[in-house]
């Protein structure tokens, strides 16, 4: 934490404008949501399609047409989550 609040003052921040220790000067690049929501996205698609590669997608209960799909999205979301 003694680094980042270093890192961050206004002081040491005149000293050093561009990059000053581990943060630089645009944080905002290292915080960008959309990189992490991409990358969930991804990640969750990824072990979609290698559930249904694997053919272990549909969940093994006793359900019918769309139903057993949506049971079965939701289990595999919430196992992998």
């Amino acid at each position: 934490m003694l680094s980042y609040d270093w890192d961050t003052s206004p002081e040491q921040r005149r000293k050093v404008p561009f990059n000053y220790g581990y943060i630089p000067d645009k944080a905002s690049s290292l915080t960008d949501m959309r990189w992490l929501l991409y990358y969930l996205a991804a990640d969750m698609g990824l072990f979609f399609l290698y559930k249904i590669l694997r053919r272990d997608f549909l969940s093994f209960v006793n359900l019918t047409g769309i139903v057993r799909l949506i049971a079965s999205v939701l289990a595999v979301r919430i196992a992998k989550v």
